[in-house]
């Protein structure tokens, strides 16, 4: 070990240290160039020691990827955005475990490329029809007449709205599996049904292609206008609009269970014990979930009832599963007003991915 003492004057120091106790240990002129050699020495050491410290820095191989197919056969601008909504869908519910990109155009990543991989296989249809609908009508102005709120349509403006009937049906088969000794074996497989791309809205079923309004106080109304753009061009623009519709939920229910053991409501507050399982191959530190009873009573958070997002003091092992009480408000919904559903829904998961 070198012990630093007051510099020697250079005259007198010997070249090479001595041990012999009568002879003060001399100290390397600080000065002193590095010699090339030694400098190749010292940069390998130091990289050798990068490699070993951080070796998950240096390799870091992704814990899961996607395979996305489906059988449509629409056209290939379609069929992108289509693969690319499926695939968001699922990265969604697996966020935690940070999924590998997705390949280049038209490439599957390579066999064992990751631990677990998940195989997205689509069935279904998606189609946009040529019966065209148009809605046209004066927009409604409002006026005060002393103190009454009169309503009335504004015959000075005329506003139409073309739109297309479209097809969707999809099913959603997830095969989650691990690479082990040279294939992919089994590890779990469930069914989701996505939604179709409006179905939470009005008009369901009809896709908007086309929209015009009108003002007088800038050109007399055509109260049967024609369609701005050929029907063909706007059914090819219909139809990359019939996607996939939200569904990650819906994964993350596959892969941890949860619902209500029993409720007791209170005078200001409501308990409930919930249950989860753990059906993943990863252990699980937390969820977000919403909470319903099979009376449409919603328990969350705050006011009108929020999602509870649950850090649990132990990773929940895979297979197993633990209970989790709840406290919070209680608030009675309208089933027709919430597309909610009883239960205990499960919004996201928060997966150990070191383990």
């Amino acid at each position: 070990m070198w012990v630093r003492r007051k510099p020697l004057p250079t005259k007198t120091v010997d070249p090479q240290p001595s041990f012999n106790s009568n002879h003060p240990i001399p100290i390397r002129n600080p000065k002193v160039a590095m010699s090339p050699l030694r400098m190749v020495r010292w940069f390998a050491f130091l990289l050798v020691g990068v490699i070993f410290l951080f070796p998950a820095m240096a390799f870091a191989d992704p814990v899961v990827d996607l395979v996305v197919t489906t059988n449509l056969t629409t056209s290939k601008e379609h069929l992108d955005a289509y693969r690319s909504a499926l695939r968001d869908e699922v990265a969604a519910a697996l966020e935690s475990l940070d999924p590998a990109p997705e390949p280049d155009e038209g490439k599957l990543p390579p066999d064992g490329a990751a631990r677990f991989r998940v195989f997205v296989e689509h069935n279904g249809t998606a189609s946009v029809g040529d019966a065209l609908k148009v809605f046209s009508a004066h927009p409604i102005k409002s006026e005060m007449a002393g103190n009454k709120l009169i309503l009335s349509p504004d015959k000075t403006k005329y506003h139409t709205t073309w739109c297309l009937p479209y097809s969707h049906r999809a099913s959603v088969t997830l095969r989650l599996t691990e690479w082990k000794a040279g294939k992919y074996h089994p590890v779990l497989a469930w069914t989701v049904t996505p939604p179709g791309p409006y179905d939470s809205i009005d008009r369901k079923g009809l896709i908007e292609v086309g929209t015009l309004a009108q003002d007088t106080a800038k050109a007399p109304i055509k109260f049967n206008p024609p369609l701005p753009k050929k029907l063909e061009e706007v059914r090819a623009e219909a139809l990359n609009q019939v996607l996939p519709g939200e569904f990650h939920e819906a994964v993350c229910q596959g892969l941890v269970a949860g619902r209500i053991l029993k409720v007791k409501k209170g005078a200001e507050e409501t308990m409930a014990e919930l249950t989860f399982q753990n059906k993943s191959p990863w252990p699980v530190k937390g969820v977000k979930v919403a909470v319903m009873t099979a009376g449409y009573l919603v328990i969350g958070t705050g006011l009108g009832g929020g999602d509870y997002d649950l850090e649990f003091a132990q990773p929940i092992a895979p297979g197993k599963s633990i209970t989790q009480m709840v406290t919070g408000s209680a608030t009675q919904t309208n089933p027709n007003l919430i597309e909610q559903k009883p239960g205990v829904t499960i919004r996201a998961i928060t997966f150990d991915a070191g383990k």
